[in-house]
């Protein structure tokens, strides 16, 4: 509920349909619905973008254990090549932020974005102008696959399995090995913060509100 919205004396209050009362709301007050991806952050309530379809799933009879992970830090990705298949806008977003922390990238695709063909002009990274192939994996370290295409993503992830590269697949990610945390960094400092790929906007979230903290403290 926001009442008095802007006003010297605004009041905002959080609360749920289930103990929400009728009469603190009156003409002054906006009300704020979200949805059920809603949670509360840093006294605000955050609702993720975008909405997607979902069935009704079993309810468990016991807790499932957490999917095990292992965070790392990655101290010498110069010595690590990447591979990027794909070169629209997920795979621009991958592309960034490998260049940013200094890993050599190959790019590998028909058509890129415009940043991604400045950077190849400009010698940032290697492009190769055509579609995936068998063999494009060699040498790699690192594997993204962000085609737009389902089948050719889970191919790629066949193929660095094989060829012992770790993985990244874009629309998938239970396909590959790993997935990318919500990343800040400032002074000195590095937040990750990962929901293991399966609430990217709510680490994002997360990562903004301890982002916002550190500013200020």
């Amino acid at each position: 509920f926001g009442r008095q919205v802007t006003r010297a004396d605004e009041q905002i209050m959080l609360t749920t349909l289930a103990e929400v009362d009728p009469e603190q709301a009156d003409m002054l007050t906006v009300v704020l619905i979200g949805n059920s991806q809603s949670f509360a952050l840093a006294g605000h309530m955050v609702t993720p973008r975008g909405y997607t379809t979902r069935t009704a799933a079993p309810t468990p009879t016991t807790a499932a254990p957490p999917a095990p992970d292992y965070p790392i830090v990655l101290t010498k990705p110069s010595h690590m090549p990447a591979v990027v298949i794909g070169g629209g806008a997920v795979g621009e977003r991958k592309v960034r932020s490998l260049l940013a922390a200094g890993f050599p990238v190959r790019l590998i695709s028909p058509t890129v974005t415009p940043q991604l063909a400045e950077w190849a002009a400009t010698g940032k990274l290697i492009w190769e102008q055509r579609s995936y192939q068998a063999g494009d994996l060699t040498g790699a370290q690192f594997v993204f696959a962000a085609t737009d295409d389902r089948t050719v993503n889970a191919r790629i992830a066949a193929a660095a399995s094989a060829a012992g590269a770790l993985c990244n697949v874009a629309d998938d990610s239970s396909d590959g090995d790993f997935h990318v945390p919500a990343v800040h960094r400032s002074g000195g400092i590095t937040i990750a913060v990962s929901s293991n790929g399966t609430a990217p906007a709510r680490a994002a979230a997360i990562r903004d509100a301890i982002a916002e903290w550190l500013a200020e403290a």
